[in-house]
């Protein structure tokens, strides 16, 4: 990838992909990080600023098909917290927004790669991101070992609107080409 190349990573967490992406692929572009968890984006931030990185944009939010607000279920350990895997009775609450209106409120020109690890929201996360989808050499990886039928819902999704799509090892790899 380009040194300005646009990232986009879904589910963040505490910033090892954010961090990697930003000091070795995309040294003169930009990485755009999303985490709801505020403990998480405590670290993410924390990570940032260690690693002295200029080119992150960090969000505390959660990507969806809608801007609003949605329940956060929280997991058993800190990676796991999902709004759609399970419901119990410890949950807050966490502001959600499309990544297409991210991309428009930041006016960014174009997204080059999309990471998503979601646990089990990437579906509802794709659907808010219809026009950012419509881009030509989009490339995306995408978690998809949450539940039984999420690589193909992914999957059939993605290359409904023209993606070349790969199932391998509980992940999909799409890559829109015209």
């Amino acid at each position: 990838m380009a040194p300005n190349t646009i990232i986009v990573d879904v589910g963040a967490y505490i910033g090892t992909f954010t961090v990697k992406a930003a000091k070795k692929v995309c040294t003169t572009g930009l990485v755009v990080a999303f985490e709801p968890h505020p403990d998480n984006f405590k670290f993410l931030l924390e990570n940032i600023k260690l690693n002295q990185l200029k080119n992150v944009i960090p969000l505390n939010a959660a990507l969806w098909s809608s801007r609003g607000t949605i329940r956060l279920y929280l997991g058993p350990h800190s990676g796991t917290h999902s709004a759609v895997l399970f419901h119990t009775d410890q949950w807050i609450e966490v502001p959600t927004q499309t990544l297409d209106n991210v991309v428009r409120e930041l006016s960014l020109s174009r997204v080059d790669f999309i990471k998503i690890d979601a646990e089990g929201a990437e579906l509802e996360i794709l659907k808010g991101a219809k026009e950012t989808l419509k881009t030509n050499g989009l490339k995306l990886s995408i978690a998809v070992y949450h539940t039984p039928s999420e690589a193909k819902d992914v999957s059939e999704f993605l290359k409904a609107r023209g993606f070349m799509v790969v199932c391998l090892d509980g992940y999909v790899y799409a890559y829109k080409w015209r």
